[in-house]
């Protein structure tokens, strides 16, 4: 089945699933969403996305006009274990490592698109008070908690190619993957850039994400060779682009190239052998699961895993189980969130991640009274 164009390369057709409209899916802020829209990969450049159609922009608007941000941890953001398995905001991770990265100096400019409530601004601000921030979003409902960070802190609704000014560091931090054409944003994006600036951009990493398929206001799904070709084709230079800051992401590092950059297509053949993997093993998980749907059913997380296996279960499961203190006692879906320790003896616990992700956090928790059911085995889900 072919429709749609490519967000990357402009191709005419893209290769859809047939199944993809009969899945539930999920919105980027962790919520259920209905089935229903497409997905596909380009056969020119293997990138792998969901049609830009009507459907997808209108799923995606009404998406944003009822987003709540860190619902699960009331606005607060996620917590993520460290090296040393503490728990700590995932800001404060992603700018350890971009420190460590990057040699920043005590004072320039940051503009932060997609900041949300200030979350990243907030922990940078900590780092770095001697920058001017800027938070962008796409409307003004968090601009009183952006602009309570600070007096060098400023904040606007304008598009990428309106808002004033050049900045040394522009942050993007799971919002590449939501724009419609990615190459006109990152083409509008470097006239924001001062000489010498840089761009940082976050994503979800398709290969060791298979449930970033599900999430419906997502337009693309980036494995490695598709982002490096969307920031080469806008052109970019590539400084960093690396997949282990933490699971599941991707971080690159790019500045603008006055002179045309070589941009090779990647092989197809790639972005369509992963998309139909990591499909076949959502659909495995989901079948594998299913068995468990009348049990004392409880799911591990609140995130787009979770969510989404929440939903494909029919509902059934009695609740959430997390290792942050920020959601527990709190509530997801209508349903309770829980630690561990609290789950009621023979409750099932599934783990709802590639493999060896929750073999991982299994480990952590001590109760030989419940029954823990990893996601099955996969060749690249992993």
């Amino acid at each position: 089945m072919n429709e749609g164009h490519c967000r990357l390369c402009g191709h005419e057709r893209l290769t859809l699933l047939e199944d993809f409209p009969r899945t539930h899916r999920v919105t980027s802020d962790c919520r259920p969403w209905s089935p229903g829209g497409q997905l596909g990969v380009c056969p020119h450049c293997g990138t792998v996305q969901k049609p830009d159609d009507p459907q997808w922009r209108a799923d995606s608007q009404a998406i944003y006009e009822s987003y709540h941000i860190y619902a699960a941890s009331g606005g607060r953001e996620q917590g993520m274990a460290n090296a040393d398995g503490a728990t700590v905001a995932r800001s404060s991770l992603v700018i350890e490592r971009l420190l460590k990265t990057l040699k920043l100096p005590e004072s320039a400019r940051l503009l932060d698109i997609g900041c949300g409530n200030g979350a990243f601004l907030r922990v940078f601000n900590d780092k770095r008070p001697g920058w001017d921030l800027t938070g962008s979003e796409f409307d003004d409902r968090h601009q009183p908690a952006v602009l309570a960070i600070g007096d060098n802190v400023a904040f606007t609704t304008e598009p990428v190619a309106r808002i004033a000014g050049e900045f040394d560091l522009v942050t993007l931090n799971h919002v590449f993957e939501h724009a419609p054409d990615p190459i006109l944003f990152l083409t509008a994006l470097k006239m924001r850039i001062a000489p010498g600036g840089v761009v940082m951009i976050q994503v979800p990493d398709l290969e060791h994400s298979p449930f970033d398929l599900l999430v419906a206001d997502h337009g693309a799904h980036y494995h490695r060779e598709a982002l490096l070709y969307a920031l080469r084709r806008a052109g970019y230079e590539i400084l960093y682009c690396e997949q282990g800051w933490y699971p599941k992401e991707m971080t690159l590092i790019a500045r603008p190239r006055d002179e045309r950059v070589n941009a090779p297509t990647p092989a197809p053949e790639w972005g369509a052998q992963l998309l139909n993997d990591q499909w076949r093993w959502l659909s495995l998980t989901a079948q594998q699961f299913s068995q468990y749907a009348e049990r004392e059913l409880y799911l591990f997380g609140t995130a787009i895993a979770a969510t989404w296996l929440y939903a494909q279960l029919g509902e059934t499961a009695r609740g959430f189980v997390v290792d942050d203190p920020a959601q527990i006692g709190g509530s997801h879906c209508g349903k309770p969130v829980l630690a561990a320790k609290d789950l009621p003896a023979r409750a099932v616990l599934l783990m709802a991640f590639p493999p060896g992700v929750g073999e991982t956090i299994a480990a952590r928790i001590v109760r030989p009274d419940i029954l823990i059911v990893q996601a099955p085995q996969a060749e690249r889900a992993s």
